[in-house]
């Protein structure tokens, strides 16, 4: 039996076999390059959105709705689809914030029928004004008070007094017995005055075309470094009323 001769490459002819073949290193080196998914990096002047606030709109003022219209349910006092609002007989609703320079306001049962307005108002320097609906049903209006000289007076009590009832001629005003004004018109606020705290009886005198004098009585309660409004109203009775109302300034 025959052997054939061993073939024998030398170091030249294993480099010319290896030349036309590919290193490990550059195989691993082509397919990480061919295999990787390129990304293309973002322009240095693209700039991102930068999210900004909104700014608040400022309080310009303060307002808020009196309710002095006999015989009619509680009343609502609106702006532009917005309610400023809700007051029963003879009471009044905390003071709201209006952020318009002005506006314009109507008062309406709970319906939404129209019982008093509009009346247009306005704001600066955050003053209140307080809007006393007043007269009888079918003949109401709105009344405005602009609130002034609101900065209490140490170990007093400040009150103002409010003609607000449309039906009745001038009227004098006494507290304790002491008058304080002899003659205040409708539509009309006194000058502020102060007493002590605790209690006092307010009388409110008015002559009719024809007969006595009517004199109407409230007993009233008040507290040291408060400031309160007092406003007249009639509902067709026989005695006019009175609402005592403290003056709370916002914060």
């Amino acid at each position: 039996m025959k052997h054939l001769p061993l073939l024998v490459i030398g170091a030249l002819g294993a480099a010319s076999l290896l030349a036309g073949c590919p290193s490990p290193a550059k195989v691993a080196e082509k397919t990480s390059a061919t295999s990787a998914p390129t990304t293309k990096a973002p322009s240095a002047t693209a700039t991102q959105p930068v999210p900004t606030a909104t700014p608040k709109t400022p309080v310009l003022g303060y307002v808020r709705i009196l309710h002095g219209v006999p015989r009619t349910g509680p009343l609502s006092l609106t702006s532009s689809g917005a309610k400023f609002g809700t007051a029963s007989f003879g009471d009044a609703a905390p003071f709201v914030g209006v952020h318009t320079p002005q506006a314009s306001f109507t008062a309406s049962d709970g319906r939404g029928k129209k019982v008093a307005g509009p009346l247009s108002l306005r704001f600066r320097n955050k003053q209140l004004i307080s809007l006393f609906v007043t007269g009888v049903p079918g003949n109401a209006t709105l009344l405005p008070l602009n609130h002034t000289d609101l900065a209490p007076v140490k170990g007093r009590a400040k009150i103002s007094f409010f003609h607000a009832a449309k039906s009745l001629p001038a009227v004098s005003i006494s507290f304790d017995d002491k008058p304080f004004n002899r003659s205040v018109n409708f539509g009309i606020a006194t000058a502020s005055t102060t007493l002590a705290p605790g209690h006092h009886r307010v009388s409110v005198t008015y002559t009719k075309t024809k007969g006595a004098p009517v004199t109407s009585l409230l007993d009233i309660q008040l507290l040291a470094n408060k400031v309160y409004s007092l406003a007249l109203f009639y509902d067709g009775s026989s005695l006019p009323q009175m609402r005592l109302a403290e003056i709370q300034i916002p914060k």
